[in-house]
């Protein structure tokens, strides 16, 4: 717990430098592709695609109660998140070693890399929301509650996903093999995550690993927010809290514990 409110001195105590960086390494993400921040938009698109094809056009999937432009804006609000999950773990688990010279120059404090990697993918899954937003306007499924509801379930997302990125900076620098795996097991949690499924439609002898899966609950409460037919569960939303500032706390100690050690890795 001390760990977690030192983080948050050195957030209040460099937040210029903080959003400056970020704003910089966000524009340079995209600088001389020839689509820029266009991107920003595709991925999440691109994605939200390949879903429709494989659950709608091959397996014939649907839900009761929802139309096709339903089921559409149902996945979309899983896989938003989702994606900005993907990209925290990703990125965070090189982080450290790409911003070594920052580091070793005194000119960020080691703890603040992870929370720029959350700001980018937040301010990446902006674009994402917009569009979900969109869809659910269009679909009639948007209601007056994500107005208060969707900024407590980004609150809440922003402590879980830097609490995982502080989980995953040092260890990326101290165990290389992550940055190989951890694609892959983003890859898996995906399509094991209720995205393009209901978790009641999970047999009861395997609901444990939706129950399990923290994905889980970035997703519902999400879902939750954003549309109107989805009844708020408030038990989801006290687990989700409860289990970023865990995570929360388990990072910013990890880190804090091996941070003159990971300066020594390169």
């Amino acid at each position: 717990m001390i760990a977690a409110l030192r983080l948050a001195q050195a957030i209040a105590e460099h937040r210029r430098l903080l959003f400056a960086t970020t704003r910089v390494e966000f524009q340079r993400r995209y600088a001389g592709s020839a689509l820029g921040m266009l991107w920003v938009a595709l991925n999440p698109l691109l994605f939200l695609c390949v879903y429709m094809f494989l659950f709608l056009v091959v397996f014939k999937m649907r839900l009761p109660g929802l139309s096709n432009l339903g089921y559409v804006t149902m996945v979309f609000s899983g896989l938003v998140p989702f994606l900005a999950s993907m990209e925290v773990a990703s990125v965070s688990a090189a982080s450290l070693k790409q911003n070594m010279h920052l580091i070793k120059n005194v000119i960020m404090p080691i703890d603040l890399i992870p929370v720029r990697v959350v700001l980018m993918a937040m301010a990446t899954q902006g674009v994402g929301l917009i569009l979900l937003i969109g869809l659910a306007g269009i679909d009639g499924a948007l209601g007056a509650k994500v107005l208060w509801m969707l900024p407590l379930a980004l609150l809440i997302q922003f402590f879980f996903l830097l609490g995982f990125a502080l989980i995953f900076a040092p260890l990326g620098v101290l165990a290389p093999d992550i940055n190989h795996a951890i694609g892959t097991l983003m890859l898996f949690l995906m399509f094991l995550s209720p995205i393009a499924f209901d978790q009641s439609m999970v047999p009861e002898p395997l609901r444990f690993i939706t129950i399990l899966n923290p994905a889980n609950y970035l997703i519902e409460s999400f879902r939750m927010a954003v549309l109107n037919h989805r009844v708020i569960d408030w038990n989801v939303y006290a687990i989700f809290a409860a289990l970023a500032m865990v995570v929360l706390v388990i990072g910013a100690t990890l880190t804090r514990r091996f941070k003159s050690v990971v300066v020594d890795y390169e």
